[in-house]
């Protein structure tokens, strides 16, 4: 990013979810103006380093180094770095026993991140989804490496954070992310971002 289009940008809070995660509430003000926006980042360990997830932007921006500073002040050290976006997955709703794929994308790695937000529409329940990482085939996919999220992660709050790891010597090339509905129950809302981890 070559221009910062906030004039402020302000912590309102940084909560831990686990040993490895924590989500960042930012206050982000517009220049042009004035307008102030909310955002809610993950920030992630992974193999021993911090990384704050910026919804697709790949940059070392003001506000994580703002977090970064003030989890310097609390004893705890983050560093966060910024991951490579891959690709995405737009806003769908995903019936019962169905799926659907992200753009096809290469991957950096053996492992990538996903971060995103699933909710059963109309109500806060939790709802299980399977993120597989796939060749896409004619008649069917070859999956090299899946996990299963559980939780509720609605639009207006904190994405979760997932990382999918790959059985390849290799950073796999040409392939798409799947998800896909176990639930015989109800439909699930999704939407997110991959990322080089």
């Amino acid at each position: 990013m070559t221009t910062d289009p906030f004039s402020t940008a302000s912590i309102e809070s940084v909560v831990a979810e686990s040993e490895s995660k924590f989500i960042a509430t930012l206050d982000l003000t517009r220049k042009e103006n004035g307008e102030t926006t909310k955002i809610s980042l993950p920030i992630i360990e992974k193999d021993g380093t911090w990384k704050l997830f910026l919804n697709g932007q790949e940059t070392m921006s003001t506000a994580a180094q703002k977090i970064s500073d003030l989890q310097n002040k609390n004893k705890s050290i983050i560093a966060p770095l910024a991951s490579t976006l891959l690709g995405s997955y737009d806003d769908t709703i995903v019936g019962t026993g169905n799926s659907f794929y992200s753009n096809q994308f290469n991957m950096t790695q053996t492992s990538l991140g996903i971060t995103g937000w699933q909710q059963v529409p109309g109500v806060s329940v939790d709802s299980t989804m399977r993120y597989s990482v796939v060749y896409k085939g004619f008649f069917s996919d070859d999956t090299i490496g899946e996990i299963f999220h559980t939780g509720f992660n609605g639009w207006n709050g904190a994405a979760f954070y997932e990382t999918i790891s790959v059985g390849a010597l290799n950073a796999p090339q040409g392939v798409y992310l799947k998800i896909s509905n176990p639930s015989a129950a109800h439909a699930v809302r999704v939407r997110g971002h991959i990322y080089g981890n």
